[in-house]
């Protein structure tokens, strides 16, 4: 069998917008073993596609942060960050910003902090400013987790 053969009969994975609720839920349940074993088998299953790549790195976030590893996970956001800018996804792109400055923040890095900060508020003031509907521009501003960056 060919790689493009095998390639489409592998079964197509959804990763949706929150996979890493899935992780975190593995390792509230203190499952992390169980939790690591998902991913990898994820990171099998998703080839190259970049999108589900970003995906992927944010679980693999939840998981390298239960490991008390906060450089690798950096690393990982990082890697997610520029897949986001690369494709064209600022709606991706302010989240992980705001959860590196966080990342930052407890690793004690307030200058990387910052600058992780300024562009989170800068990606939501531009995702915004392309809502032409202004109570859904409201509603957008108004979430809390974007109240959380606009804040800081």
């Amino acid at each position: 069998m060919s790689k493009a053969s095998q390639e489409r009969s592998r079964p197509a994975v959804y990763l949706g917008q929150t996979r890493w609720y899935e992780t975190e839920a593995f390792v509230r349940a203190g499952e992390t073993d169980r939790a690591a074993e998902d991913l990898r088998r994820l990171g099998e299953q998703i080839g190259t596609n970049r999108r589900q790549r970003i995906q992927y790195l944010r679980a693999l976030v939840v998981l390298t942060q239960a490991r008390g590893d906060v450089a690798a996970a950096i690393g990982h956001l990082e890697e997610a960050r520029g897949l986001a800018a690369a494709i064209g996804l600022p709606g991706e792109q302010w989240e992980i910003h705001a959860q590196l400055a966080e990342l930052h923040r407890r690793g004690g890095d307030l200058t990387a902090a910052r600058a992780a900060s300024v562009e989170a508020v800068r990606s939501v003031k531009a995702l915004a400013a392309r809502i032409e509907d202004e109570r859904l521009r409201a509603a957008f501003l108004a979430a809390a987790p974007v109240r959380r960056v606009l804040e800081v």
